[in-house]
């Protein structure tokens, strides 16, 4: 499996950049042919890095509704369910969860809405201790991080890949890059093993 290399990161940060680029035009900003920028967005589709292409809409000005911020303490335990329901939510733009039990998220609705939501997941999560604000300014910039930091990490072992890396297909046509033969061989078998499971009446 080839290497991540300074052409990838360039080619990412162009997408990043702006996603309507085309292939061409960042072909000549890395001097590589256009074929070559498509091969290498292809093999970081498949590999999960490039997982979308989307807008960036500013949803407050065309619904004129309010944006807040939301902020919940409940136990660690808990909060990967709670994150899962509000990023479920329609009007919830974005959720973050630290380790500790603290899920903040972005929501855009009215303020009777919002008691609404609250009302319902205070309900189900009872022990949580909610805070809301209006949100003053939101700034969205996601970034690389510096070359050092730049690599694809092992599926089974969280390893940064080296020279020595593989690539796993599995049965379901999902690709998985992993950074030695002994991860390859764990993530088959543990593919294998769902699906011994999943037969299993």
């Amino acid at each position: 499996m080839a290497q991540f290399d300074d052409i990838d990161r360039r080619i990412l940060a162009f997408l990043m950049e702006d996603a309507r680029r085309s292939f061409r035009e960042i072909a000549d900003e890395v001097d590589r042919s256009a074929p070559t920028v498509s091969n290498r967005v292809e093999r970081l589709e498949e590999l999960g890095v490039i997982r979308r292409f989307t807008v960036d809409i500013d949803r407050s000005a065309l619904s004129g509704t309010n944006r807040s911020l939301l902020t919940v303490s409940t136990a660690p335990r808990t909060a990967s369910a709670l994150g899962s329901e509000l990023a479920d939510h329609d009007a919830v733009e974005h959720v973050f969860r630290g380790v500790g039990g603290k899920v903040v998220a972005t929501v855009l609705m009215s303020s009777s809405d919002l008691e609404h939501l609250l009302s319902d997941l205070s309900e189900e999560f009872d022990t949580a201790d909610w805070s809301v604000e209006p949100l003053a300014e939101s700034k969205w910039h996601p970034q690389l991080g510096g070359e050092d930091a730049f690599g694809l990490v092992c599926t089974i072992c969280g390893n940064t890949i080296s020279e020595g890396g593989e690539t796993v297909e599995v049965d379901s046509g999902d690709r998985h890059a992993v950074c030695c033969s002994s991860c390859a061989t764990a993530i088959s078998e543990q593919y294998e093993r769902l699906a011994a499971e999943e037969e299993t009446p």
